[in-house]
């Protein structure tokens, strides 16, 4: 959207901290599993889960059975050919047809 802000870029700081960060479910294949969550928690890169007992939730609003959504209706579309360009595959059509795309604001 024109009106949207532009995102800010990311840190790279804070994404080489963070990219250690893991959840208890990550680690419990180990067998240290209890002792590498102690330490994340400490650092503050153990990414906290909730289950459904948790949040309070109901299962039956949960997963594919818990989901309002209808489908209303399915509506078929059919692409039909239109008008086309046969483009050879050489050097020179190549740098035509990369002109013809920038001249009409598809690329750059």
């Amino acid at each position: 959207m024109d009106s949207a802000n532009t995102p800010r870029p990311a840190g790279a700081k804070r994404i080489m901290k963070y990219k250690k960060a893991r959840s208890p479910s990550e680690l419990k294949k180990d067998d240290d599993a209890e002792e590498k969550i102690a330490k994340l928690r400490k650092k503050g890169l153990l990414i906290e889960e909730w289950n459904l007992d948790d949040i309070e939730a109901d299962l039956t609003w949960c997963g594919r059975s818990g989901s309002p959504t209808k489908v209303n209706r399915i509506q078929s579309v059919i692409l039909t050919a239109g008008e086309y360009k046969k483009i050879e595959p050489t050097d020179n059509d190549l740098h035509k047809l990369v002109h013809e795309l920038i001249e009409d604001h598809t690329i750059g």
